[in-house]
């Protein structure tokens, strides 16, 4: 399906064309990205949400900034998203799609790490430039100059955290952590495997639990039990929001009531508070983003909390944007400002 915001609606079977009215007449700046649009499709929710990211900024950009201005010369901006039919496997089949056949000069990219490197690799065959807004592992950008990411490093999102409990009076030393078998959880809780835990941060690692895709209560709640049986008195959550629900209803039902828990994403949504009651009231959470931030954009000048606003009001969310999706916002920014540098042709052909 393509969809011409503010303009008409063509259908095809296998993408979705973003493409506000704009002032500028010139050759059109062209990016694109896999990504899940299928309902049913892996990740739907969190995808839906960088979707509308992308959706606002290039109307945004079209509407507002009048495109971009590459040379003195003004030229319209789409983003093509292509669906991948919730298949991993034809993600590099997808990637080269947009390369060789629509000639976009701009990759964005999908959720997630796995997904992504896929991207990536193909994108490193032909020079193309990636930007991308919902992967946070090394190995995604490593030896390819031309992708980008706009998230922190997954291993370091537990670090102030860690830093906060050790400096307090009755702080906790008996860490055990509970993960989801996903690459940004695996990446995540790894800073609690470091054999110098004890000396950085006064803790001792009493229990690791890996928990099976798509767990079900019952499995989660004998990690649990695993947990508790270990004594420990902090308990970390790599995991994603489902889960981190059904750990902290487990452990209510379990009677375990560490010192701390620590979970990551869950905390963050609005939704979770109203989802989890008085269970929810002393989790604390991390996070690479929330809109409370006070950061601004150089490019729209929007600041985290304005973002928010324009994203409740554009899709009438009762949630707030995820932090993937203003990520993604950001990783248009970043793409933009790139192109802006470069004459056309934007890609570079073998040789040229």
């Amino acid at each position: 399906m393509v969809v011409k915001v503010g303009g008409h609606v063509t259908s095809f079977a296998h993408n979705v064309c973003i493409r506000e009215c704009c002032r500028a007449s010139a050759q059109p700046i062209r990016f694109g990205t896999p990504l899940t649009l299928h309902p049913f499709g892996a990740n739907y929710q969190l995808s839906r949400g960088m979707r509308k990211s992308y959706e606002i900024f290039f109307k945004w950009l079209n509407s507002e900034r009048g495109g971009i201005c590459v040379g003195g010369v003004r030229h319209p901006a789409d983003i093509t998203l292509i669906d991948y039919y919730a298949n991993s496997s034809i993600v590099s089949q997808i990637a080269r799609y947009p390369i060789n056949d629509l000639n976009i000069s701009f990759l964005l990219a999908p959720y997630g790490t796995k997904l992504t490197e896929q991207l990536a690799i193909e994108a490193n065959k032909s020079d193309t430039v990636v930007v991308a807004g919902a992967a946070a592992t090394a190995r995604v950008f490593e030896n390819r100059p031309n992708v980008f990411g706009t998230l922190g490093a997954a291993n370091k999102i537990l670090l102030a955290a860690l830093k906060l409990m050790s400096s307090m009076d009755k702080r906790p030393t008996r860490v055990a952590f509970i993960r989801e078998n996903k690459s940004y959880t695996e990446s995540t809780c790894r800073v609690l495997t470091d054999p110098d835990l004890e000396q950085k941060y006064g803790l001792t690692l009493v229990s690791e639990n890996i928990l099976p895709l798509n767990p079900s209560f019952n499995v989660v709640r004998q990690k649990v039990r695993l947990v508790k049986a270990a004594y420990a008195d902090f308990l970390v959550g790599c995991v994603y929001g489902p889960v981190c629900r059904q750990i902290i209803n487990a452990s209510y039902m379990e009677d375990f009531n560490p010192k701390a828990m620590l979970m990551t994403i869950c905390v963050t949504q609005e939704s979770f508070l109203n989802d989890m009651q008085h269970l929810g009231q002393y989790i604390m959470g991390s996070t690479f983003w929330f809109p409370g931030l006070g950061s601004t954009s150089s490019l729209t000048k929007w600041t985290s909390q304005s973002f928010s606003l324009e994203y409740k009001r554009r899709f009438a969310q009762e949630d707030l944007p995820t932090y993937q999706a203003a990520s993604t916002f950001a990783s248009c920014s970043c793409s933009t400002a790139r192109s802006s540098r470069r004459r056309p042709p934007w890609r570079r052909t073998p040789g040229g």
